[in-house]
């Protein structure tokens, strides 16, 4: 008998283990601008929704000359599922998005995504054949 009890607390204790495991994942669920956006003006945000609160430990944005971009990033001592920011007029180019981030049980994230931006409506009619690499799924 003593067998058998001890076999079930510990299935259940394997199964609420399994379970905590499972809800600690957290997702990006949402970017503006989104990842390999084509966008035509700067976007005035940079935003970051996630699926649970976490702390936001990090945050570049890199422009197409590897250089960061200043947008007055700060880590976050407080959890939140969304993070936004103003953002510079940036030039055109392509950027990398890339965060750190800090899930309510300690565990570290990170992740990253990239968006390009083109100019006006005449720079994009000169160079049409320039954006054929790129894979667009709707």
């Amino acid at each position: 008998m003593n067998i058998l009890k001890t076999l079930k607390i510990v299935s259940t204790l394997a199964v609420l283990l399994m379970a905590t495991t499972v809800s600690a994942h957290v997702d990006l669920t949402e970017t503006v601008p989104a990842d390999e956006a084509m966008l035509m003006q700067s976007p005035a945000t940079l935003k970051l929704t996630f699926s649970a609160p976490v702390r936001m430990m990090k945050l570049s944005l890199i422009d197409a000359e590897k250089k960061a971009v200043k947008f007055g990033f700060a880590a976050s001592a407080t959890a939140a599922s969304e993070f936004e920011w103003p953002l510079p007029t940036l030039k055109e180019g392509e950027y990398q998005v890339s965060w750190i981030v800090m899930g309510q049980d300690g565990h570290k994230m990170t992740g990253d995504y990239s968006f390009m931006l083109h100019g006006d409506m005449k720079m994009e009619a000169k160079q049409p054949s320039s954006h054929n690499s790129h894979s667009h799924s709707h």
